[in-house]
């Protein structure tokens, strides 16, 4: 059980906090090594990315 589900309030108001901090660096992508973390912040509207997925998708390359 993680966080959110012990205390869905306060996961809701720490991820609310994350994402306007995010917002505000006026980053187009955020890059965590975290894949629940990055599933949230989709969640809240931003475009976010585990590390390994964003790697590999930029490691393939365009297609031929």
């Amino acid at each position: 059980m993680g966080y959110p589900a012990a205390d869905p309030p306060g996961a809701h108001e720490i991820l609310r906090r994350r994402a306007d901090e995010l917002r505000a660096t006026g980053a187009d992508v955020t890059v965590t090594a975290c894949p629940t973390a990055a599933a949230r912040l989709r969640s809240a509207g931003l475009a976010a990315f585990d590390l390994a997925a964003y790697v590999a998708d930029r490691l393939e390359g365009p297609p031929a």
